[in-house]
C-alpha cells in the first residue's frame, strides 16, 4: 500500500513493510542520471506540481510496489530537463528557491544516499551528491536534513529505528553546515515512529547526550539540553520534566514556572497546578500570573466552560487584564473585542511585532465577522492541501491555519518561494497589501482623496498602490484605514499587534 505524505515542500512515498520489497544495494549513480524517453515505456503522465518556471509531471510506475517516476519540464521551453525513473528505492523531492531555480532531490530510503540538482530556469542545471537526506526547509532557505548513525543493511527490512537517526541543519548550499548533524529528533510520539523534528511556532525540541533541549529559529539554544522530557504546546509553551521537577517554559519571555504541571492550555491562558497539588495558578502565555486559587480543604479548582470562561468552583472568575496597551488603542481594542474580532490568541502582546501570521488570522477574523459565509467552517486543512509548502510550520490550533484560509480568499500571496514565512514580522507595506485586499473582498471603497507619503517610492513596486488606496478610506469619524507618520508611511517597519487591531476595527466599521 502506498502513503502519500508531505513535509515542508517534500513529497515522499512511503511503503508500508508488508509491501517493501528487499532493498537492492544499488549505487545511486546508476539510477540518478538523467534517463531517455525508454525509461518510461507506457507510461502515464500527469501534472503532479506547479513551481515558479517548472512543471513536475507524475510518472505512473509498471512494479506496483514502486515510487512513480518524474519529469521535471521547462515552463518557458516546454522541454523536459530532468527525469527519475520509478524505482522501489528512491524518493523524490521537489523544492522552489527564491532565485526561481527548482531543487530536485533524489533519496535511498532507510539510506544516507542522496542525490540533489539545481534546475535554473535557462535550462543548466547542476548536481551534487551528500550523505544525508532532506527532512524539511524552513523559510530562510536552510534545510533540516536527517543521517542515520547505522546505515541500513539490504537484507533486512525497516533496520533503522528513530533513536539511530541524527538531525542537522545545513545551508542551501549544501556545503555550509549551520547546525551540526549529531543531534536526536524531539520527544514526539510521530518522531519515533519515523518522521523528523521539524520547526514549529518558531522553534525546534532536539536531542543531544540523551537530554532535550530548544532552539529558536536563529538556531541560538533557548533551553540547554538537560531535560528528560520536552514537550511542545499551543503559542510557545513547552512542558518540561527534569530529574523529579516538571515544569512549564514560555519562550516568548524565557520565563520558566518550575515544580508546576500545566493542566489545561487555551488560546491565551493555561492553568498549572503544584506538584504537592495544593495550588493553582491562572497563567498567561507571556507567564505572568493572573491569579492564584489555594485548594486547602476547600477544593476548589479552575476550569474552563463551554465559552472560554476561567471558572473557580463552577462560577465565571474575574481576571485581571492580560497585558498592557497604549492609551491610545485602547478605545478601538475594547470596541473590537465587543465585535468579536479579537481571538484569544491576539488578546495581549499588544505593543509586540504582529507576525504575517497574526496579520492574517485578523484578516479572516474580519471577513468572518462580516460574511461568515466566505470562511470555510473547518480550518482542519492537511499538508497536502495547503497552499504554502511551509504550511505546517504556522502551528497546528484553528486560528493558526487560517493563513491558508487567507490565500484562499485572495488576501495574501506569499513570498516567490511559495512559502508563507509566518513568523517573519508583518511590514507596513504587506499590511497595506493585505488590508486593501480584505477591504474589496468585503466591498468597501474608496471614500477620500489619497494621502501623499514622501517615501512612497521607497516601498516596493507591488505594495506602491495598496498604499495609496489604504490610505483613500476612511471611517464615518474621518480616520484613515491607515495613515502614516507625519508625511511618511515608513512601508518596511513593522506593524504592531495592537495597531493591526484597530485597523481591523477601522476596516469593520468602513465595511459594515
Amino acid at each position: 500500500m502506498k502513503i502519500l505524505k508531505r513535509t515542508a515542500g517534500l513529497t515522499l512515498l512511503l511503503l508500508t513493510a508488508a509491501s517493501l520489497p528487499l532493498q537492492a544495494d544499488i549505487h545511486p549513480r546508476a539510477v540518478f542520471a538523467a534517463a531517455s524517453e525508454d525509461a518510461f515505456p507506457e507510461k502515464s503522465r500527469v501534472e503532479s506540481a506547479r513551481y515558479p518556471n517548472f512543471i513536475v509531471y507524475e510518472i505512473s510506475a509498471s512494479n506496483p510496489y514502486d515510487f512513480p517516476g518524474y519529469e521535471v519540464e521547462s515552463e518557458q521551453t516546454g522541454a523536459i530537463l530532468l527525469q527519475f525513473p520509478s524505482d522501489s528505492d528512491f524518493a523524490s523531492g521537489f523544492y522552489p528557491m527564491e532565485d526561481g531555480s527548482l531543487l530536485c532531490s533524489r533519496s535511498s530510503v532507510n539510506r544516507n544516499d542522496a542525490t540533489f540538482w539545481r534546475l535554473y530556469p535557462d535550462g543548466t542545471k547542476t548536481m551534487t551528491e551528500r550523505p544525508y537526506q532532506i527532512v524539511s526547509r524552513d523559510t530562510r532557505g536552510r534545510f533540516l536534513v536527517e543521517q542515520y548513525k547505522n546505515p541500513a543493511v539490504t537484507e533486512k527490512q525497516f533496520p533503522v529505528q528513530a533513536e539511530n537517526q541524527r538531525y542537522g541543519i545545513v545551508d542551501e548550499d549544501f556545503e555550509t553546515i549551520l547546525l551540526p548533524i549529531e543531534y536526536g529528533g524531539p520527544d514526539r510520539s510521530d518522531t519515533k515512529s519515523g518522521v523528523a523534528a521539524h520547526f514549529f511556532n518558531g522553534y525546534i525540541i532536539l536531542q543531544k547526550g540523551g537530554k532535550y533541549g530548544l532552539l529558536d529559529y536563529d538556531l541560538q539554544v533557548k533551553l540547554p539540553f538537560v531535560y528528560d522530557s520536552l514537550q511542545e504546546g499551543l503559542h510557545q509553551v513547552y512542558d518540561y520534566q527534569k530529574g523529579a521537577e516538571q515544569g512549564v517554559f514560555f519562550a516568548e519571555t524565557g520565563i520558566t514556572c518550575k515544580k508546576v504541571t500545566s493542566q489545561y492550555k487555551s488560546a491565551a491562558l493555561l492553568i498549572v497546578e503544584t506538584q504537592d497539588g495544593k495550588q493553582e495558578q491562572l497563567v498567561d502565555r507571556t507567564g505572568k500570573v493572573l491569579f492564584t486559587c489555594e485548594h486547602g480543604n476547600s477544593g476548589l479548582r479552575m476550569a474552563f466552560d463551554e465559552n472560554g470562561r476561567v471558572t473557580l468552583d463552577g462560577k465565571p472568575l474575574e481576571i485581571p487584564a492580560l497585558s498592557d496597551m497604549s492609551l491610545w488603542a485602547e478605545p478601538a481594542i475594547l470596541a473590537a473585542r465587543s465585535a468579536g474580532l479579537v481571538p484569544d490568541a491576539l488578546n495581549q502582546r499588544f505593543q509586540a511585532p504582529a507576525t504575517r501570521r497574526e496579520f492574517c488570522i485578523l484578516a479572516v477574523q474580519l471577513i468572518s465577522a462580516l460574511h461568515p459565509e466566505l470562511v470555510p467552517e473547518t480550518q482542519d486543512t492537511s499538508a497536502d492541501q495547503a497552499t504554502f509548502w511551509d504550511y505546517e510550520m504556522t502551528g497546528s490550533d484553528a486560528l493558526a491555519k487560517r493563513a491558508d484560509a487567507a490565500a484562499g480568499l485572495g488576501i495574501i500571496a506569499g513570498r516567490s518561494d511559495g512559502s508563507f514565512d509566518p513568523f517573519a514580522p508583518v511590514t507596513r507595506q504587506d499590511a497595506a497589501v493585505i488590508l486593501v485586499n480584505t477591504a474589496k473582498l468585503l466591498g468597501a471603497e474608496s471614500n477620500t482623496e489619497a494621502a501623499r507619503f514622501a517615501d512612497l517610492m521607497a516601498a516596493s513596486e507591488y505594495a506602491q498602490s495598496a498604499i495609496q488606496t489604504v490610505s483613500s478610506l476612511q471611517t464615518s469619524s474621518g480616520e484613515r484605514l491607515m495613515g502614516g507618520s507625519g508625511d511618511k508611511f515608513l512601508p518596511t517597519q513593522p506593524y504592531t499587534i495592537e495597531q493591526a487591531i484597530s485597523t481591523m476595527y477601522r476596516l469593520y466599521s468602513i465595511a459594515s
